[in-house]
């Protein structure tokens, strides 16, 4: 009971402090995650692995010629094989190539945000602020306690009020008759 008061009663803040930082990491995420920069980051990377694979491509086409000279001369069958492994190469090197468009890279940059504004706002409905926007109140003991059921409430000659613009004082008088539920 005393335990899961005391953690109780920092709950309202940690959770404030979770929206500002989840905030705050969206912001600065979003910042860098502008669709411009990415683009310009895609198409250094992209030009990076074309130069790499132009290379590999240069390497593979000299070693084919080499082997195809060797072959003409042993009068063997394998320059046929060689085309095939270097139409396998290219077709490894345009795959990964059209995986790096920036247009691809920015739709997954876009989803992230999304979901990362998705998760935003999820945290901010579970914060006891968007409860108190929404009419309700917290019973607080004049230590701030949260006061979380009417039999802590009893036991308190005073409480504090917390409702979405401020807080107020109020004095324990008893029962109240019970009202019906809306729900």
């Amino acid at each position: 009971g005393e335990r899961l008061d005391r953690a109780s009663a920092g709950l309202p803040r940690a959770l404030g402090l979770a929206v500002a930082r989840a905030r705050t990491r969206h912001a600065e995420t979003a910042s860098r995650l502008r669709p411009e920069l990415v683009a310009a980051a895609v198409a250094r990377g992209r030009q990076r692995v074309a130069e790499v694979g132009n290379r590999q491509l240069r390497a593979v086409e000299l070693r084919l010629a080499r082997l195809r000279d060797g072959a003409r001369r042993a009068g063997a069958a394998l320059p046929l094989a060689l085309e095939l492994a270097v139409g396998r190469v290219r077709a490894r090197y345009l795959g990964t190539s059209a995986r790096l468009r920036p247009e691809t890279l920015v739709g997954r940059i876009v989803e992230g945000r999304r979901a990362l504004a998705a998760a935003v706002r999820l945290a901010e409905s579970l914060s006891p602020d968007a409860t108190l926007a929404r009419g309700y109140a917290l019973v607080l003991a004049p230590d701030g306690r949260l006061l979380p059921d009417a039999a802590t409430v009893r036991a308190e000659a005073d409480v504090r009020l917390r409702l979405r613009d401020g807080e107020v004082g109020a004095k324990v008088t008893g029962d109240v008759p019970a009202q019906g539920r809306l729900l």
